[in-house]
């Protein structure tokens, strides 16, 4: 019983590290553009993306699209997938070398809900679906 109440209290008062570390890599929690199939890590003409993973989240995550050392601007930052409803996405990628990343799923309905996009807790968004 004590243990349990020592484990609680430990929880309790460690809380949140910090503000500062937003997922995994120390990215900063960013959209992705859906539309339908259609995934565009950036629609802004001068934003060059760099580096980026596209996977599918689950007990073995599932890589579909990764492109290392690129230098692609809007349409060319724009890839077609087949997107599966209530599937967990996530995207991982660099625009003007700043790293970024993006957890959604889609609902039964075709909706985009984005995931974590509001926690200040780092290790939120990097949960082992």
């Amino acid at each position: 019983m004590e243990k349990i109440i020592l484990l609680a209290l430990v929880i309790t008062l460690t809380g949140c590290i910090g503000k500062v570390n937003k997922g995994p890599q120390y990215a900063k929690n960013r959209s992705v553009y859906i539309d339908r199939d259609r995934v565009c890590f950036s629609v802004d003409k001068k934003r060059v993306l760099s580096n980026y993973d596209f996977s599918v989240m689950g007990k073995i995550p599932k890589v579909l699209l990764r492109g290392r050392s690129t230098h692609l601007s809007y349409p060319e930052s724009c890839f077609m997938v087949p997107l599966e409803r209530g599937v967990i996405y996530r995207a991982s990628y660099m625009l003007d070398q700043k790293n970024y990343y993006d957890t959604f799923i889609i609902d039964s309905s075709g909706h985009v809900i984005y995931l974590w996009a509001y926690t200040d807790c780092p290790y939120m968004s990097i949960i082992p679906w």
